[in-house]
């Protein structure tokens, strides 16, 4: 017998659902991330479709949208395009825009646990020192949703 559970189905699941498949697809078959797609082997970590995003995005204020139409080209949110986005001026505003995109994130899909963006080291940033990321999943949604 198989069970096809679709991406737009998992978040119609419940968390304890969630997390007893997450659990059991680890320990089966030993689901390792993808080098290229950071936080895609985390279970807290979601990819976004277009259905999912359209949910989040529904009400969201402009700053919200300007700061997360930054990862569209590349997954990544460097911190002076998030500041010049969100016309702020120092890395700890981006506090609030980061908390209140979480927040609405968890009551939306009943999960306390859940992230859509992360942050990454990376040396090669001579100023911050790392920068912000999404998946390429959700990268894609992004994209569509600003392209239409």
């Amino acid at each position: 017998m198989f069970i096809a559970i679709t991406q737009d189905d998992w978040p119609k699941l419940s968390l304890q659902t969630r997390q007893e498949l997450h659990s059991m697809f680890a320990q089966n078959f030993q689901a390792k991330p993808k080098v290229t797609d950071p936080g895609a082997g985390d279970p807290d970590f979601y990819q976004f479709n277009e259905q999912m995003l359209n949910r989040l995005m529904s009400g969201v204020s402009e700053k919200t949208e300007a700061f997360l139409e930054c990862f569209v080209k590349d997954g990544k949110g460097r911190v002076d395009k998030l500041l010049q986005a969100t016309d702020h001026s120092e890395f700890q505003d981006l506090r609030g825009v980061l908390s209140g995109i979480t927040r609405r994130m968890r009551k939306l899909f009943n999960d306390p646990d859940a992230k859509m963006i992360e942050w990454i080291d990376d040396e090669a940033d001579e100023e911050w020192e790392g920068h912000y990321f999404v998946t390429e999943a959700t990268r894609q949604a992004l994209e569509n949703y600003f392209s239409s």
